[in-house]
Protein backbone atom coordinates (compact mmCIF):
# COMPACT_ATOMS: atom_id res chain seq x y z
CA UNK A 1 0.00 0.00 0.00
CA UNK A 2 1.70 3.43 -0.78
CA UNK A 3 2.15 5.99 1.86
CA UNK A 4 0.17 8.34 2.53
CA UNK A 5 1.23 12.33 2.54
CA UNK A 6 1.12 13.58 5.87
CA UNK A 7 -1.35 16.04 6.67
CA UNK A 8 -2.47 16.23 2.58
CA UNK A 9 -5.17 14.65 1.26
CA UNK A 10 -4.10 12.19 -1.63
CA UNK A 11 -5.46 9.32 -3.97
CA UNK A 12 -4.27 6.17 -5.18
CA UNK A 13 -5.65 3.08 -6.96
CA UNK A 14 -4.98 -0.59 -5.83
CA UNK A 15 -6.07 -4.09 -6.94
CA UNK A 16 -7.42 -7.26 -5.57
CA UNK A 17 -7.85 -9.82 -7.72
CA UNK A 18 -9.17 -8.38 -11.07
CA UNK A 19 -11.20 -5.99 -9.46
CA UNK A 20 -9.68 -2.58 -9.44
CA UNK A 21 -10.09 0.03 -6.67
CA UNK A 22 -9.38 4.30 -6.21
CA UNK A 23 -8.47 5.46 -2.20
CA UNK A 24 -8.90 8.59 -1.31
CA UNK A 25 -7.50 9.60 2.35
CA UNK A 26 -7.99 12.90 3.79
CA UNK A 27 -6.73 14.35 7.36
CA UNK A 28 -9.16 15.16 10.11
CA UNK A 29 -6.55 16.99 11.47
CA UNK A 30 -6.82 15.04 15.12
CA UNK A 31 -4.22 12.57 16.21
CA UNK A 32 -3.12 11.64 12.73
CA UNK A 33 -6.53 10.31 11.54
CA UNK A 34 -7.61 10.05 8.14
CA UNK A 35 -10.94 9.65 6.28
CA UNK A 36 -11.04 6.46 3.46
CA UNK A 37 -13.23 6.14 0.73
CA UNK A 38 -13.00 3.67 -2.01
CA UNK A 39 -14.75 3.26 -5.00
CA UNK A 40 -14.53 0.59 -7.89
CA UNK A 41 -12.68 1.78 -11.12
CA UNK A 42 -15.84 0.13 -13.27
CA UNK A 43 -18.17 2.77 -11.14
CA UNK A 44 -16.34 5.13 -11.96
CA UNK A 45 -15.60 4.92 -15.52
CA UNK A 46 -19.77 4.12 -15.82
CA UNK A 47 -20.62 7.00 -13.98
CA UNK A 48 -18.14 8.85 -16.86
CA UNK A 49 -19.77 7.69 -19.13
CA UNK A 50 -23.22 8.47 -18.22
CA UNK A 51 -22.06 12.30 -17.77
CA UNK A 52 -20.72 12.10 -20.95
CA UNK A 53 -23.85 10.91 -22.47
CA UNK A 54 -25.91 13.21 -20.58
CA UNK A 55 -22.78 16.47 -21.61
CA UNK A 56 -23.87 15.25 -25.39
CA UNK A 57 -27.61 15.53 -24.90
CA UNK A 58 -27.51 19.02 -23.35
CA UNK A 59 -25.21 19.75 -26.22
CA UNK A 60 -27.23 18.62 -28.57
CA UNK A 61 -30.31 19.68 -26.79
CA UNK A 62 -29.08 23.71 -26.15
CA UNK A 63 -27.53 23.40 -30.06
CA UNK A 64 -31.32 22.36 -30.98
CA UNK A 65 -32.63 25.34 -29.31
CA UNK A 66 -30.20 27.85 -30.75
CA UNK A 67 -31.04 26.97 -34.34
CA UNK A 68 -34.74 26.79 -33.60
CA UNK A 69 -33.89 30.68 -32.57
CA UNK A 70 -31.97 31.40 -35.63
CA UNK A 71 -34.99 30.44 -37.72
CA UNK A 72 -37.58 31.74 -35.85
CA UNK A 73 -35.51 35.35 -35.57
CA UNK A 74 -35.17 35.03 -39.67
CA UNK A 75 -38.10 34.05 -39.92
CA UNK A 76 -39.30 37.14 -38.02
CA UNK A 77 -37.43 39.07 -39.78
CA UNK A 78 -38.79 38.30 -43.06
CA UNK A 79 -42.28 38.53 -42.46
CA UNK A 80 -41.16 41.76 -40.71
CA UNK A 81 -39.66 42.84 -44.06
CA UNK A 82 -42.68 41.66 -45.92
CA UNK A 83 -44.95 43.65 -43.69
CA UNK A 84 -43.54 46.65 -44.40
CA UNK A 85 -43.19 46.80 -48.12
CA UNK A 86 -47.15 45.44 -47.81
CA UNK A 87 -47.71 48.55 -45.45
CA UNK A 88 -45.94 50.86 -47.93
CA UNK A 89 -47.63 49.22 -50.74
CA UNK A 90 -50.96 49.77 -49.09
CA UNK A 91 -50.34 53.05 -47.83
CA UNK A 92 -49.82 54.02 -51.46
CA UNK A 93 -52.99 51.67 -53.23
CA UNK A 94 -55.30 54.21 -50.18
CA UNK A 95 -53.66 57.10 -51.35
CA UNK A 96 -54.30 56.91 -54.75
CA UNK A 97 -57.48 54.20 -54.32
CA UNK A 98 -59.28 55.59 -51.98
CA UNK A 99 -63.39 56.19 -52.30
CA UNK A 100 -63.46 60.64 -51.14
CA UNK A 101 -67.34 60.82 -50.22
CA UNK A 102 -68.18 64.87 -49.83
CA UNK A 103 -70.95 66.25 -49.07
CA UNK A 104 -72.22 69.86 -49.45
CA UNK A 105 -74.35 72.15 -47.56
CA UNK A 106 -76.24 74.84 -49.79
CA UNK A 107 -76.64 76.84 -46.84
CA UNK A 108 -73.78 76.61 -44.89
CA UNK A 109 -71.69 77.05 -48.40
CA UNK A 110 -69.50 74.60 -47.23
CA UNK A 111 -68.34 71.32 -48.23
CA UNK A 112 -67.53 68.48 -45.66
CA UNK A 113 -65.52 65.04 -45.92
CA UNK A 114 -65.53 61.80 -45.24
CA UNK A 115 -62.27 59.73 -45.11
CA UNK A 116 -58.68 60.55 -45.21
CA UNK A 117 -57.97 63.42 -47.73
CA UNK A 118 -54.45 64.14 -47.49
CA UNK A 119 -53.47 62.18 -50.72
CA UNK A 120 -55.17 64.64 -52.49
CA UNK A 121 -54.26 67.99 -49.83
CA UNK A 122 -51.28 66.48 -48.94
CA UNK A 123 -53.05 66.45 -45.20
CA UNK A 124 -55.93 65.22 -44.02
CA UNK A 125 -58.64 68.60 -44.43
CA UNK A 126 -61.99 67.92 -42.95
CA UNK A 127 -64.14 70.33 -44.46
CA UNK A 128 -63.70 73.79 -47.03
CA UNK A 129 -66.08 76.85 -47.48
CA UNK A 130 -67.28 77.23 -51.11
CA UNK A 131 -64.87 80.41 -50.93
CA UNK A 132 -61.72 78.22 -51.20
CA UNK A 133 -63.13 75.87 -53.65
CA UNK A 134 -59.78 77.00 -55.50
CA UNK A 135 -57.55 74.53 -53.43
CA UNK A 136 -59.79 72.04 -55.51
CA UNK A 137 -59.89 73.46 -58.61
CA UNK A 138 -56.48 73.83 -58.89
CA UNK A 139 -55.60 70.19 -58.69
CA UNK A 140 -58.29 69.30 -61.88
CA UNK A 141 -56.39 68.70 -65.24
CA UNK A 142 -56.51 71.39 -67.76
CA UNK A 143 -58.36 69.40 -70.10
CA UNK A 144 -61.31 69.07 -67.77
CA UNK A 145 -61.78 72.61 -66.18
CA UNK A 146 -64.87 72.43 -68.07
CA UNK A 147 -66.52 69.83 -66.20
CA UNK A 148 -65.73 71.87 -63.14
CA UNK A 149 -68.45 74.88 -64.67
CA UNK A 150 -71.07 71.84 -65.08
CA UNK A 151 -70.76 70.74 -61.56
CA UNK A 152 -71.73 74.53 -60.57
CA UNK A 153 -74.17 74.87 -63.13
CA UNK A 154 -75.53 71.79 -61.78
CA UNK A 155 -75.56 72.59 -58.46
CA UNK A 156 -77.61 76.51 -59.66
CA UNK A 157 -80.26 74.31 -61.95
CA UNK A 158 -82.75 71.70 -61.14
CA UNK A 159 -80.80 68.47 -61.52
CA UNK A 160 -81.21 66.06 -59.08
CA UNK A 161 -78.21 63.46 -59.90
CA UNK A 162 -74.57 64.01 -61.30
CA UNK A 163 -71.54 61.85 -62.62
CA UNK A 164 -68.60 63.04 -64.76
CA UNK A 165 -65.06 61.64 -64.65
CA UNK A 166 -61.88 63.99 -64.24
CA UNK A 167 -58.28 63.86 -63.61
CA UNK A 168 -56.87 65.06 -59.84
CA UNK A 169 -53.34 66.00 -59.43
CA UNK A 170 -52.54 63.76 -55.81
CA UNK A 171 -50.01 64.57 -53.67
CA UNK A 172 -47.41 62.38 -55.50
CA UNK A 173 -47.82 64.59 -58.66
CA UNK A 174 -50.11 62.15 -60.55
CA UNK A 175 -52.85 62.82 -62.34
CA UNK A 176 -55.28 60.02 -61.13
CA UNK A 177 -58.97 59.73 -62.97
CA UNK A 178 -61.63 59.76 -60.76
CA UNK A 179 -65.47 59.34 -60.94
CA UNK A 180 -67.39 62.09 -59.31
CA UNK A 181 -71.36 61.25 -58.58
CA UNK A 182 -73.26 62.60 -56.23
CA UNK A 183 -77.22 63.63 -55.58
CA UNK A 184 -79.16 66.55 -54.63
CA UNK A 185 -81.06 66.50 -51.37
CA UNK A 186 -84.40 68.78 -51.41
CA UNK A 187 -87.09 70.29 -49.44
CA UNK A 188 -90.56 70.51 -50.08
CA UNK A 189 -90.28 73.53 -52.08
CA UNK A 190 -87.58 71.82 -54.30
CA UNK A 191 -85.17 73.99 -52.65
CA UNK A 192 -81.44 71.93 -52.70
CA UNK A 193 -80.51 71.38 -49.14
CA UNK A 194 -77.38 68.87 -49.52
CA UNK A 195 -75.26 68.00 -52.63
CA UNK A 196 -73.84 64.61 -51.73
CA UNK A 197 -71.64 62.53 -53.73
CA UNK A 198 -68.20 60.61 -53.95
CA UNK A 199 -64.93 60.46 -55.76
CA UNK A 200 -64.33 57.15 -56.40
CA UNK A 201 -60.83 56.55 -58.04
CA UNK A 202 -61.36 55.11 -61.69
CA UNK A 203 -57.66 55.24 -63.03
CA UNK A 204 -57.01 51.48 -63.70
CA UNK A 205 -60.28 51.24 -66.15
CA UNK A 206 -60.19 54.83 -67.79
CA UNK A 207 -56.59 53.94 -68.46
CA UNK A 208 -57.44 50.23 -70.04
CA UNK A 209 -60.14 51.65 -72.08
CA UNK A 210 -57.95 54.71 -73.37
CA UNK A 211 -55.15 51.38 -74.16
CA UNK A 212 -58.11 49.39 -75.52
CA UNK A 213 -59.28 52.78 -77.70
CA UNK A 214 -55.94 53.84 -79.05
CA UNK A 215 -55.62 49.94 -80.46
CA UNK A 216 -58.80 50.36 -82.55
CA UNK A 217 -58.25 53.59 -83.86
CA UNK A 218 -54.64 54.67 -84.30
CA UNK A 219 -52.61 53.27 -87.12
CA UNK A 220 -50.16 50.95 -85.52
CA UNK A 221 -46.54 51.72 -87.35
CA UNK A 222 -47.35 55.43 -87.21
CA UNK A 223 -49.36 55.93 -84.03
CA UNK A 224 -51.49 58.03 -85.84
CA UNK A 225 -55.59 58.34 -86.06
CA UNK A 226 -56.06 55.19 -88.85
CA UNK A 227 -58.40 55.48 -92.16
CA UNK A 228 -61.77 54.40 -90.37
CA UNK A 229 -61.76 57.30 -87.26
CA UNK A 230 -59.71 59.56 -89.16
CA UNK A 231 -62.71 60.25 -90.76
CA UNK A 232 -64.90 59.64 -87.72
CA UNK A 233 -63.43 62.14 -85.90
CA UNK A 234 -63.48 64.94 -88.39
CA UNK A 235 -67.40 64.46 -89.07
CA UNK A 236 -68.11 64.29 -85.80
CA UNK A 237 -66.04 67.54 -85.90
CA UNK A 238 -68.41 69.08 -88.94
CA UNK A 239 -71.29 67.99 -87.67
CA UNK A 240 -70.81 69.85 -83.63
CA UNK A 241 -69.33 72.70 -85.57
CA UNK A 242 -72.48 73.57 -87.93
CA UNK A 243 -70.39 74.80 -90.23
CA UNK A 244 -69.14 78.04 -87.89
CA UNK A 245 -65.55 77.30 -87.84
CA UNK A 246 -63.29 76.96 -90.25
CA UNK A 247 -60.58 74.58 -90.78
CA UNK A 248 -58.35 73.38 -93.80
CA UNK A 249 -58.22 69.46 -95.04
CA UNK A 250 -54.92 68.22 -95.82
CA UNK A 251 -53.23 65.34 -98.13
CA UNK A 252 -49.91 64.83 -97.82
CA UNK A 253 -48.59 61.95 -100.19
CA UNK A 254 -44.67 60.99 -99.75
CA UNK A 255 -42.65 61.33 -103.14
CA UNK A 256 -40.51 58.95 -104.20
CA UNK A 257 -41.58 56.53 -100.95
CA UNK A 258 -41.99 53.50 -103.36
CA UNK A 259 -37.74 53.77 -104.12
CA UNK A 260 -37.25 53.74 -100.66
CA UNK A 261 -38.90 50.16 -100.25
CA UNK A 262 -37.52 49.18 -103.34
CA UNK A 263 -33.82 50.02 -103.05
CA UNK A 264 -33.51 50.55 -99.00
CA UNK A 265 -35.71 48.00 -97.88
CA UNK A 266 -38.54 47.95 -95.60
CA UNK A 267 -37.18 49.05 -93.01
CA UNK A 268 -36.14 52.42 -94.24
CA UNK A 269 -39.61 52.71 -95.37
CA UNK A 270 -40.89 52.08 -92.26
CA UNK A 271 -38.68 54.66 -90.64
CA UNK A 272 -40.17 57.05 -93.36
CA UNK A 273 -43.43 56.66 -92.19
CA UNK A 274 -42.57 56.91 -88.60
CA UNK A 275 -40.27 60.28 -89.30
CA UNK A 276 -43.75 61.62 -91.08
CA UNK A 277 -45.93 61.11 -88.57
CA UNK A 278 -43.35 62.25 -85.77
CA UNK A 279 -42.85 65.62 -88.27
CA UNK A 280 -46.66 66.52 -88.63
CA UNK A 281 -47.08 65.51 -85.11
CA UNK A 282 -44.30 68.91 -84.36
CA UNK A 283 -45.90 71.00 -87.32
CA UNK A 284 -49.98 70.56 -85.79
CA UNK A 285 -51.39 71.29 -82.28
CA UNK A 286 -53.47 68.26 -80.78
CA UNK A 287 -56.61 70.32 -81.46
CA UNK A 288 -55.80 69.24 -85.07
CA UNK A 289 -56.74 65.39 -86.68
CA UNK A 290 -53.74 63.64 -87.99
CA UNK A 291 -54.13 60.42 -89.33
CA UNK A 292 -52.39 57.96 -91.70
CA UNK A 293 -54.63 56.26 -94.25
CA UNK A 294 -52.61 54.87 -96.57
CA UNK A 295 -48.98 53.48 -97.36
CA UNK A 296 -47.48 56.57 -97.61
CA UNK A 297 -50.51 58.83 -97.30
CA UNK A 298 -51.25 60.72 -94.42
CA UNK A 299 -53.80 63.45 -93.72
CA UNK A 300 -54.22 66.48 -91.43
CA UNK A 301 -57.47 68.56 -90.54
CA UNK A 302 -56.40 71.83 -89.43
CA UNK A 303 -58.74 73.35 -87.16
CA UNK A 304 -58.11 77.36 -87.19
CA UNK A 305 -59.21 78.99 -83.92
CA UNK A 306 -62.22 82.13 -85.03
CA UNK A 307 -60.26 84.54 -83.25
CA UNK A 308 -57.96 84.16 -86.15
CA UNK A 309 -58.47 87.12 -88.86
CA UNK A 310 -56.95 85.73 -92.11
CA UNK A 311 -56.96 82.39 -91.37
CA UNK A 312 -55.83 81.25 -95.15
CA UNK A 313 -52.08 82.55 -93.62
CA UNK A 314 -52.56 79.99 -91.06
CA UNK A 315 -53.42 77.43 -94.11
CA UNK A 316 -50.83 78.42 -96.51
CA UNK A 317 -47.76 78.90 -93.39
CA UNK A 318 -49.05 75.67 -91.96
CA UNK A 319 -48.72 74.14 -96.05
CA UNK A 320 -44.69 75.61 -97.09
CA UNK A 321 -43.53 74.51 -93.30
CA UNK A 322 -44.74 70.63 -94.42
CA UNK A 323 -43.08 70.99 -97.65
CA UNK A 324 -39.73 71.61 -95.92
CA UNK A 325 -39.77 69.68 -93.36
CA UNK A 326 -40.89 66.51 -94.93
CA UNK A 327 -37.77 66.95 -97.55
CA UNK A 328 -35.32 64.07 -96.50
CA UNK A 329 -32.70 62.25 -97.34
CA UNK A 330 -32.61 57.94 -96.51
CA UNK A 331 -29.39 56.29 -97.34
CA UNK A 332 -28.24 52.89 -96.37
CA UNK A 333 -24.36 54.01 -97.06
CA UNK A 334 -24.13 53.24 -100.46
CA UNK A 335 -27.84 54.12 -101.93
CA UNK A 336 -29.43 57.33 -101.65
CA UNK A 337 -33.06 57.95 -101.92
CA UNK A 338 -34.65 62.04 -101.86
CA UNK A 339 -38.28 61.74 -100.36
CA UNK A 340 -40.31 64.52 -100.71
CA UNK A 341 -44.26 65.91 -100.34
CA UNK A 342 -46.97 66.52 -102.37
CA UNK A 343 -49.68 68.33 -100.55
CA UNK A 344 -53.27 68.78 -101.61
CA UNK A 345 -56.05 70.71 -99.58
CA UNK A 346 -59.68 71.49 -99.61
CA UNK A 347 -61.20 74.13 -97.15
CA UNK A 348 -64.36 74.05 -94.72
CA UNK A 349 -66.94 75.18 -94.91
CA UNK A 350 -65.98 77.25 -97.97
CA UNK A 351 -65.65 74.59 -100.62
CA UNK A 352 -67.43 71.47 -98.73
CA UNK A 353 -68.77 70.60 -95.68
CA UNK A 354 -68.87 66.67 -95.60
CA UNK A 355 -65.62 64.61 -95.18
CA UNK A 356 -65.98 62.85 -98.50
CA UNK A 357 -66.21 66.17 -99.96
CA UNK A 358 -63.32 67.67 -98.45
CA UNK A 359 -61.20 64.83 -99.17
CA UNK A 360 -62.30 64.12 -102.88
CA UNK A 361 -61.11 67.93 -103.69
CA UNK A 362 -58.14 67.98 -101.51
CA UNK A 363 -57.35 64.34 -103.17
CA UNK A 364 -57.83 66.41 -106.18
CA UNK A 365 -55.43 69.43 -105.81
CA UNK A 366 -52.82 66.30 -104.08
CA UNK A 367 -52.80 65.07 -107.90
CA UNK A 368 -52.43 68.30 -109.57
CA UNK A 369 -49.71 68.62 -107.41
CA UNK A 370 -48.17 65.65 -108.97
CA UNK A 371 -48.94 65.91 -112.45
CA UNK A 372 -46.79 69.13 -111.91
CA UNK A 373 -43.65 68.37 -110.61
CA UNK A 374 -44.50 67.53 -107.47
CA UNK A 375 -42.43 68.88 -103.78
CA UNK A 376 -45.31 71.49 -103.85
CA UNK A 377 -48.74 72.48 -102.41
CA UNK A 378 -51.94 73.23 -104.02
CA UNK A 379 -55.44 74.78 -102.60
CA UNK A 380 -58.85 73.08 -104.69
CA UNK A 381 -59.81 75.17 -106.96
CA UNK A 382 -62.92 74.25 -109.82
CA UNK A 383 -60.32 74.53 -112.52
CA UNK A 384 -58.36 70.96 -111.36
CA UNK A 385 -58.76 68.51 -113.60
CA UNK A 386 -60.35 65.97 -111.51
CA UNK A 387 -57.37 62.95 -112.10
CA UNK A 388 -60.44 60.17 -111.13
CA UNK A 389 -62.23 58.90 -108.49
CA UNK A 390 -61.76 59.12 -104.98
CA UNK A 391 -60.72 56.28 -102.64
CA UNK A 392 -63.93 57.41 -100.58
CA UNK A 393 -66.24 57.36 -103.61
Amino acid sequence: MPKCKKNQTGIFNFSIGDESRIVVYTPVWRNDWYVISTITSDYIFLQQKKITKITVRLIFMVSAVFMIIILFLSRMMILRARLEKDNSRYAINYETSQTLIFDYDFEKKMIEFTGNTSFLFGENIKSIPLSDFKKIESRVHESEKGVLLKIKDFLSGGGTRYISELRLLCKNNEYIWYRITGNIIRDKENVPLKFIGNAVNVNAQIMHEQELKTMVETDGLSGLLNKVYMEKSVSKFIEESGGTEFAAFFIIDLDNFKLVNDKLGHSYGDQAICDTANKLSLVFSERDFIGRIGGDEFCVFLCVKSSVKNPMQIVEKKAKTLRDILSEDYTNGDVSVHVTASIGISLFPNQATLFKSLFKMADTALYHVKNNGKNNFAIFDEDMQNHGESVYE
